[in-house]
């Protein structure tokens, strides 16, 4: 069906104007009438790029301080120093960074902290306060990271209690908060179904985002720093490459595993390495328009259910006191985030399927790769160990027994750990790969029909 075409006639002169182009052109001028309020006035829109300056105006709230309490009284760090030394302890904090084991490294750090401000001073205690100003810049470091890791733990909590439910969009729950300046936090949650490997390769991979995240044309990494911590460079384009913007995001993973938990946060840079006056060196370009607006603080939470299923949190915020538009500012958040939840899904659908060939999975078969070698024994050890918890079937033959019937709660917490316990043992044996397959990047047929190719 060809496009409707209006003929217009003026004086001697005959127009046909094509609607469909029309439409694109109205579209284009909308856009670029927003995308020009979003330049000019940045404080409408803009995108938080840095927690940290947050928390200089608000106090964390309760829930924060008692987390980190918590995990400052289940440390015994007198044990710890029981038949070691204050330098060997600060050893294994930097081991613990090394493997990106935030939380663990900032808790016991914290704990040394305090540990060292009691002890009476003498040339041992001297040397290693002195051993600690040397590593000022490596110790801070540390604790930012822990302090942004720890404030993402209790905003992705379910008991949390600061987050205010908005709906739905699509298969994805909304909440919404404000803070004191008025910025606001947008929150999705959703459960996907996949391997718990493929949604964390598809966030890590970020060269690769142009195979699957929404808008994005071109993708890279400016450079690697470890295996869970890099800058990345992508292109967003819109309206037919018409407008475009570049993001360059410095994103770091904490394997929080023990807990089920895997957090990936990121935010905004525009010079790299630090210190740098040089912007980094920009993309090709992803539209006729393009700019670098200051946007890319995200944080992620991938919570390992079983071996076939996560559930999966973004949080997004947006700087401004702007009341009159707070309604269309969570609107298209949430749009954004609940859209790159359907993408995600849909990639690991085509990865667990494996029906067309797939970057990521040449790259978790690749051989003595990090995924195999690192994620992959941490995701089997998190899923057994968290396995028997939440046994419902007890308090549901308790409530029959009485002649009542069981409550919806208790019901499905049954069919949960009834499932995630069949889940287990059928999957638990990591995956094995032999050379020959690992290079074609395929799992080895002797693999059991049970056992999934991954997890």
């Amino acid at each position: 069906m060809s496009p409707a075409v209006w003929p217009l006639r003026m004086g001697t002169w005959s127009v046909r104007i094509d609607a469909q182009l029309l439409v694109e052109a109205a579209l284009v001028v909308l856009a670029s009438t927003l995308w020009f309020l979003c330049f000019v006035h940045r404080d409408m829109f803009e995108v938080v790029i840095d927690d940290t300056a947050c928390r200089r105006t608000e106090a964390p709230h309760d829930r924060f301080k008692e987390a980190l309490e918590e995990r400052l009284a289940s440390i015994d760090i007198d044990e710890r120093l029981h038949g070691s030394s204050l330098d060997s302890v600060l050893d294994e904090i930097y081991k613990l960074m090394n493997v990106d084991r935030t939380l663990a490294a900032g808790e016991l750090l914290h704990a040394l902290e305090r540990k060292l401000l009691s002890l009476p001073s003498g040339e041992q205690v001297e040397a290693f306060r002195e051993r600690m100003q040397r590593d000022l810049v490596k110790i801070s470091k540390i604790h930012n990271k822990f302090e942004s890791a720890l404030l993402a733990v209790t905003e992705f909590a379910d008991d949390a209690g600061i987050w205010t439910p908005t709906g739905r969009v699509e298969s994805c729950e909304t909440f919404r908060k404000t803070d004191q300046r008025g910025n606001l936090y947008v929150k999705v949650d959703a459960t996907l179904q996949g391997d718990p490997l493929h949604c964390l390769a598809l966030w890590r991979e970020g060269h690769l985002y142009h195979e699957w995240l929404p808008w994005c044309t071109s993708s890279r990494f400016v450079e690697e720093i470890g295996r869970a911590e890099g800058i990345v460079g992508f292109e967003l384009s819109f309206c037919r490459h018409v407008l475009g913007a570049e993001v360059f995001v410095h994103g770091f993973g904490v394997e929080n595993l023990c807990e089920g938990q895997f957090i990936i946060l990121g935010e905004g840079v525009e010079h790299w390495p630090p210190g740098s006056r040089e912007p980094i060196k920009r993309l090709d370009g992803a539209g006729y328009v393009t700019i670098r607006p200051k946007l890319a603080n995200v944080k992620i939470c991938v919570e390992v259910l079983s071996t076939t299923a996560v559930r999966h949190s973004m949080i997004m915020s947006i700087r401004g006191n702007w009341k009159a538009v707070d309604l269309l500012r969570q609107s298209v958040l949430a749009k954004i985030l609940s859209g790159t939840t359907a993408a995600l899904q849909g990639r690991m659908d085509r990865m667990r399927d494996r029906s067309t060939s797939c970057s990521h999975l040449d790259l978790i078969c690749a051989p003595r790769s990090m995924y195999t070698r690192w994620l992959q024994p941490l995701l089997i050890h998190s899923i057994e160990s968290r396995a028997p918890e939440n046994d419902g079937r007890k308090a549901v033959n308790e409530g029959a027994s009485d002649g009542s019937a069981p409550s919806s709660s208790l019901v499905q917490g049954n069919r949960r750990a009834s499932k995630r316990r069949s889940l287990v043992l059928a999957h638990l044996s990591p995956l094995r790969l032999s050379r020959k397959d690992a290079a074609a990047g395929k799992a080895s047929q002797k693999v059991p029909a049970r056992r999934h190719s991954a997890v």
